[in-house]
């Protein structure tokens, strides 16, 4: 049972420390240069054509068709060596009103899927789903467990991950995301079943296929794990919160997070909707900017049956 160490950094949502985000900065701004100049210049032949169609509908894309490799090539360069191929095929093709999400107010969401375990390769999580909950919206991710989904801007939603073509069954993940306005690269942190269930054995509980698991994690300014913190869960379900030693498996004496900065809930009441407060003796802390949280900043989630949950707060 391999949950020794890999736990240190069990949960997936902050901004750098469990989820690691690349914006890509994909469609730079200056094509109205371009449309600009020539409209002017030559209003009766062929610029009439161009701004009036592709250019004026979607200005950030137009220069690819004079520069379509240079930019994808910076843009794969920038934001990251793997993910960004999808970048590329979304900017090249035609489809180019789908290529630029922010008409319909949406933004490409990238995944990449890992394991903290480095005996677990990435290749184990090839072919596993990963969908808006509770919608079609979903994707297989490809040979290199990356993948890729259309989300709306600002909308608090859940993206699952479950299933994969591998012998090693994955336990089902689920991360609240506040969508942000930037494209950007998120890395999930997948866990195998057994290492789950390894986790709660430690801390004496056998995991409830009808209840939900919650992990969260507390970080500092610089997303590094955060000691000291409690967390309450209101309305109270299920057993815990349960806090990770520096061994990086559950420490029942503990009361506050540790140098692992992470905590977690075992068995709670799905479909219940939960506020979630972090407290320390000196700092205030609030759910990450990607986080669901209420007007106060404290987390607003719920958990789903045989799935963990995971969410982080940053403490300042």
């Amino acid at each position: 049972m391999r949950v020794h160490g890999v736990w240190k950094a069990i949960f997936v949502v902050a901004c750098a420390g469990l989820i690691s985000i690349a914006t890509l900065q994909g469609c730079p701004s200056n094509p109205t240069t371009e449309t600009t100049t020539e409209a002017t210049t030559e209003t009766t032949t062929e610029p009439t054509v161009e701004p009036t169609t592709e250019p004026k509908v979607e200005p950030s894309i137009e220069p690819a068709v004079e520069t379509t490799t240079e930019p994808t090539t910076e843009v794969t360069t920038d934001g990251s060596a793997e993910g960004n191929p999808e970048a590329t095929v979304e900017t090249s093709t035609e489809p180019t009103a789908e290529a630029i999400p922010e008409a319909a107010g949406q933004q490409k969401f990238s995944i990449r899927l890992r394991s903290l375990n480095p005996q677990v390769p990435q290749q184990t999580f090839a072919g596993a789903k990963v969908c808006e909950e509770g919608t079609q919206n979903c994707t297989n991710a490809d040979a290199n467990a990356d993948g890729s989904l259309m989300l709306d801007i600002g909308r608090e939603v859940y993206v699952s991950v479950e299933g994969a073509s591998s012998a090693q069954p994955i336990f089902p993940l689920r991360v609240p995301i506040k969508m942000p306005t930037t494209e950007q690269t998120f890395v999930f942190y997948v866990f195998l079943n057994q290492e789950v269930q390894g986790l709660a054995g430690v801390a004496q509980v056998q995991v409830d296929p009808a209840k939900g698991m919650l992990g969260i994690r507390a970080l500092d300014t610089t997303t590094q794990p955060k000691d000291g913190v409690s967390f309450t869960m209101d309305p109270s379900s299920g057993q815990g919160p349960f806090y990770l030693g520096l061994t990086g498996l559950p420490d029942r004496t503990l009361t506050k997070t540790s140098l692992a900065g992470t905590a977690f809930f075992a068995n709670t009441t799905p479909a219940t909707p939960f506020l979630i407060k972090g407290a320390h003796a000196s700092l205030s802390c609030k759910g990450i900017s990607i986080a669901h949280t209420d007007a106060n900043g404290d987390l607003k989630l719920t958990t789903k049956a045989g799935t963990l949950t995971t969410t982080s707060v940053t403490c300042q």
